[in-house]
Formats: C-alpha cells, sequence, structure tokens
C-alpha cells in the first residue's frame, strides 16, 4: 500500500466520523494527560524553532496528518541494539528505546509503594496516577517547574528518548546501576534518571542539573 492509498483511506474515515457531527461545537474536546505529554517530550525533538503564524488546517485534515505523523514513528528504523545492566538499548535514527530485563523474579505487579523522601519545599503534588502496573508521581512549584517519579513493574517498562542530540549517561543509584540523559536547553534544566532498583524499574525526571536529579533519586524510599 503506498503513501498516497493510505492518505485517501484515511481521510475518508476521518471524514465520515467528522460528518457525525452536524456542528464543530458537537466534537468532544480531548484531554491529553500530563504523562502524555511528558513521554511524547522524550520521543520529539524539544529543539525550539522560530514560531510563525500559520493558518489552522481543517479538522480532517489536522486528523489525517497526526496519523500519519504517528505511522511513520512506527516505522523508525533500528540502528542498533546494546544490553546494560538490565536494560536493552534499542537505538533508531533519532531515539533510544529502553527496555528492562531480568523480569523472571521481579513482581508483576506492585506491591510495594515507592516516593521520593527529599521532596523541595516549594514543591506540592499536582497529579497522581496509580494502575495495577505502575504509579506515576507529578509534583510541581510556583514557577511551574516539575519533579515527575514513575513506579513501573519490569516486564512492562518500555521507554523512549531523544537521544539524537545528547547520549545517555550512565549513573550510580545507591548502589544500583542508572541512565541518565540530560534535556537542558536555553532556558531551563532539565533531565531524566531511570533505574532498576532489583524489583521495579524506577524513573525521575526534573528541572533539575545532573548532581540534583540523582540526590533526588537517591532520595527515594519504600
Amino acid at each position: 500500500m503506498n503513501k498516497s492509498t493510505l492518505k485517501d483511506i484515511l481521510e475518508e474515515m476521518c471524514i465520515e466520523e467528522a460528518n457525525e457531527f452536524t456542528n464543530m461545537k458537537d466534537v468532544p474536546k480531548h484531554h491529553f494527560s500530563l504523562r502524555h505529554h511528558r513521554a511524547m517530550k522524550k520521543i520529539l525533538s524539544v529543539e525550539k524553532q522560530e514560531r510563525r503564524e500559520l493558518r489552522p488546517l481543517p479538522f480532517t485534515k489536522r486528523v489525517t496528518v497526526i496519523t500519519l505523523i504517528v505511522l511513520l514513528a512506527l516505522n523508525t528504523v533500528i540502528t542498533g541494539v546494546a544490553t546494560v545492566n538490565g536494560f536493552i538499548l534499542r537505538e533508531h535514527q533519532d531515539n533510544t528505546e529502553l527496555i528492562a530485563t531480568n523480569t523472571d523474579n521481579s513482581p508483576a505487579s506492585i506491591k510495594t509503594e515507592y516516593f521520593l523522601s527529599d521532596i523541595p519545599d516549594d514543591y506540592k503534588l499536582f497529579e497522581k496516577d496509580t494502575t495495577a502496573v505502575d504509579i506515576y508521581v507529578h509534583y510541581k512549584n510556583s514557577q511551574g517547574n516539575n519533579i515527575i517519579f514513575q513506579q513501573t513493574v519490569k516486564k512492562d517498562y518500555t521507554q523512549y528518548f531523544n537521544t539524537d542530540r545528547t547520549p545517555l549517561e550512565e549513573v550510580d543509584i545507591n548502589g544500583h546501576y542508572g541512565l541518565y540523559l540530560n534535556f537542558k536547553n536555553e532556558n531551563m534544566e532539565d533531565g531524566v534518571i531511570v533505574w532498576d532498583n532489583g524489583d521495579y524499574v524506577m524513573q525521575i525526571e526534573g528541572n533539575f542539573d545532573k548532581n540534583s536529579l540523582i540526590s533526588l533519586a537517591k532520595s527515594v524510599k519504600k
């Protein structure tokens, strides 16, 4: 199936769905969670581009474009695979897929909840999402800076990180092997640390420099 045929099929589907609504005001507004936005940030480049005024696309074409972008992303070429201390690193053209290994003797669901024991005073709980296989906790301060902590069972942990410009670095978190990635730009510090604590995969992201983020990661307790 060529791209032209795929585009025609997707656009026809979108038009059929859009025709169900007699007025655009009837179209339900979708709200993407903060978890979704943070995950997408790791897949897509965070490089700031010059803003320019654009004419909005029609509703059906916007849906089609988004769908095609997702399909193209799923077909990213794998350029290398490595296994390091509990993780498989599958390198794509502009991102790295991180998969947890050593899952045989690890919990299949969240049995023990971990938490950050040393949160800066000006950060308050903003959002928390708990499932059988992961816990997502988001803290925010008055300046809009973030701390995001995730605990995931190993068999369900797969993440994509934008490593086009910055490589993953090895770090030690209380004797456990971890990986650090710097998302820093000209406006603020930003980074993420992922580590396997023996039972679960822990991940912490925040607007901090490397050493401060490591200190936060080392404060995780049960």
